[in-house]
């Protein structure tokens, strides 16, 4: 952060390793992370943060980071609403979005197979992520 007075010059990289995803179900963990995920393969999901737009200041910071999703190796502009606050000796940062399911196919790959019936049927429509984490300066401690 350049300015964080003014939140300008905000840059990053949010990276989550696929094989820490929880589904709910260590079966269909196992499945996803390689059908789908293909941890072997690509083992990180990353949002490389260019800017904030929409900022909103207050108790809590309300703001749209513009950036590159990455899945399976494939970029694509996104804009993730969130919201961040001082907390723990940091800034908890929280933050939504959506991706329509075909996509995962027609975009980023995934095979329509390893999907199942939920996509082929048009039960599963969206598919959610999300992250909320603590910033904390380099060098600060860590805490639990």
């Amino acid at each position: 952060i350049a300015d964080s007075n003014r939140w300008s010059g905000v840059r990053g990289r949010v990276g989550i390793r696929t094989e820490h995803f929880f589904n709910g179900m260590a079966m269909r963990d196992a499945y996803a992370r390689k059908a789908v995920y293909k941890t072997d393969e690509y083992p990180e999901v990353r949002f490389h943060i260019d800017s904030l737009v929409n900022v909103r200041r207050g108790d809590t910071l309300s703001a749209d980071a513009v950036g590159t999703f990455e899945f399976r190796g494939v970029r694509r502009a996104m804009s993730v609403p969130g919201r961040a606050w001082h907390e723990n000796g940091g800034l908890r940062v929280i933050g939504r979005f959506a991706i329509p399911a075909p996509e995962l196919v027609s975009t980023y790959g995934v095979s329509k197979y390893a999907l199942g019936l939920s996509l082929g049927t048009h039960i599963w429509k969206t598919l959610h992520l999300g992250f909320d984490l603590i910033l904390r300066p380099p060098g600060g401690p860590a805490r639990g």
